[in-house]
């Protein structure tokens, strides 16, 4: 996860908090039925900022968005109940958040990001085109316990040999050589296996 990126998601979220709180205490005269609007916009919004958090390897992206989305939210919520001061105040602190707190955010966290590493491996092996699904099980039941993440598994046919190479692409938050070595000794002892090289391809900062 981008260290920036979370702290900026945090202050997003606590403007947007203000800016929900906010509009229930100031929105008495409007009645319930103006706050049941607003209240489905905050859970609908929710399902919209779900979608924009993707995973990429063992890192997090898109909290920041979802957590603009979730304020505008807010702000437009305001907007829509009548409110002039208010969702100025909440707009100015989204684009603080986002803008002003980011610099600040990769100088607190710069130590930490140096040690914050992910490495990439790729693990190769061929076999016999009946062994395949039989390896790929294996291999998968192999990385279940380990600290490594399966990132990308992918198999091509050799010619007319009958055999087939598949290929795994591996991430890790840290070096993993001796485990990836145990993984190809133990695919080695495999007698449908006639080749089996693993390689660290990535190894930086996030």
């Amino acid at each position: 996860m981008a260290p920036d990126n979370c702290w900026s998601a945090h202050q997003c979220t606590r403007v947007g908090r203000g800016c929900h709180v906010c509009k229930h205490l100031a929105s008495g005269p409007l009645g319930p039925a103006s706050l049941q609007v607003a209240a489905q916009v905050v859970s609908g919004i929710g399902f919209l900022g779900a979608g924009v958090i993707m995973r990429e390897g063992l890192s997090i992206r898109g909290l920041n968005t979802a957590a603009t989305l979730w304020c505008s939210a807010a702000v437009g919520s305001l907007c829509g109940l009548g409110f002039v001061r208010e969702p100025l105040i909440g707009a100015a602190g989204v684009v603080g958040a986002n803008v002003l707190f980011r610099p600040l955010a990769r100088k607190i966290d710069q130590p930490n990001r140096a040690t914050d590493v992910e490495s990439q491996y790729l693990l190769r092996f061929v076999c016999r085109g009946d062994d395949e699904a039989k390896l790929r099980v294996l291999l998968m039941h192999l990385l279940h316990a380990l600290p490594i993440t399966l990132h990308a598994l992918y198999s091509q046919d050799l010619n007319s040999s009958g055999k087939v190479e598949v290929r795994a692409t591996l991430v890790s938050s840290e070096r993993q050589n001796a485990v990836l070595e145990d993984i190809v000794q133990r695919l080695s002892l495999e007698s449908g296996v006639s080749a089996v090289s693993w390689e660290l391809t990535r190894h930086d900062a996030d």
